[in-house]
């Protein structure tokens, strides 16, 4: 349009220009005198981001939520079933979001993307118990007894024990479990110490039939009694056959020694033992006699397993003459076997 001086504005196309903004068909163009003010208007994003806006609300929730919870003047189990209430009501509103929107938007966008199956979303449960304490309860009952493994993980899981009906069911069921050796204790059960008592008793079989293979003691074992007083006994080397070395002696003792615990070490292989009981022990020395009556101080070691597969005398010659050693000098034939190697 023109100014007012000119003519001012042609009426007839302001009203041809209404009819094209009516007419939605047509595609539309802005007519505009010297009096329009065009201005480009663009959002101020840093007041729609503003934090400022939500200050209030935040305020508002975070003191109307704990004159909810924490209500001054109120009782503590007051204020606990407050708490409980809302933990519930917080449940619900969880349980309602999952059916009513996220349920149906992901099998929505499941089908569209063609997935035969669709995942099923869960919140985290809340709990304002002490869970690791009910927890440690319910290990203890479980370790009594009084509630069965079903009922101890349902229980750790959801807070619920059973009744004394369903309780008197589950230890009924529990308890023909057990009879067929299940859910055995790790200290052991019924069925574990029956097993244990069944290997105890077979390992003492084969200890007793080592002893009565093992030749017996002659003349009179140290310590027995009243010395002998109708026989002179001489020292070593004094009215004896032979004479023995003092240092000889000395060291043949340590061998000795040493081929005791190499016994023990070969028996714990045999038993798959780590350690040797006082039967085992015993049957040790016994072996560790054997070895230093019929062998030389030199082969002691390099003899000991086949010795400890068969404890018996395998050198007659040598044996007799260490028993007349042990006759003698009425010493045990193991002192004897060393008196033996060590002569002179």
């Amino acid at each position: 349009g023109a100014e007012p001086e000119k003519g001012g504005v042609n009426q007839q196309n302001l009203q041809v220009m209404q009819e094209i903004f009516q007419n939605e068909s047509i595609g539309r163009v802005l007519v505009a005198d010297y009096t329009t003010d065009a201005k480009f208007v663009i959002p101020d994003i840093a007041s729609l981001l503003d934090p400022k806006k939500y200050e209030v609300v935040n305020q508002d929730i975070l003191v109307g939520l704990n004159n909810v919870l924490f209500g001054s003047g109120e009782k503590f189990a007051n204020q606990n079933t407050k708490v409980e209430v809302f933990i519930g009501r917080l449940r619900q509103a969880r349980q309602a979001f999952i059916n009513t929107f996220l349920m149906p938007e992901i099998k929505r966008v499941s089908k569209e993307l063609g997935f035969r199956s669709f995942p099923f979303p869960e919140f985290e449960k809340i709990s304002l118990k002490d869970n690791s304490n009910i927890a440690r309860i319910y290990n203890r009952l479980i370790e009594i007894g009084v509630l069965t493994p079903e009922e101890g993980v349902t229980a750790i899981e959801t807070g619920r024990l059973p009744d004394s009906d369903e309780s008197l069911n589950s230890q009924k069921e529990h308890k023909k479990n057990r009879d067929k050796g299940l859910y055995e204790p790790i200290a052991g059960g019924p069925h574990t110490q029956e097993k244990l008592a069944d290997k105890k008793a077979q390992e003492n079989e084969k200890l007793a039939d080592m002893k009565m293979s093992m030749p017996k003691e002659t003349g009179r074992p140290s310590g027995t009694g009243t010395p002998q007083t109708t026989k002179k006994v001489t020292p070593i080397g004094e009215g004896s056959k032979a004479n023995y070395s003092l240092s000889s002696v000395t060291d043949n003792m340590n061998l000795a020694a040493k081929l005791i615990k190499s016994v023990e070490a070969e028996l714990r292989k045999v038993h798959k033992v780590k350690r040797l009981n006082k039967q085992q022990k015993e049957v040790a020395e016994a072996v560790a006699e054997i070895i230093v009556v019929n062998e030389e101080p030199g082969n002691w070691n390099k003899k000991v397993k086949g010795y400890v597969k068969k404890p018996v005398d395998q050198n007659m010659e040598r044996v007799e003459k260490v028993q007349e050693i042990a006759i003698e000098h009425q010493v045990g034939n193991y002192l004897a076997g060393i008196l033996y190697a060590s002569k002179v």
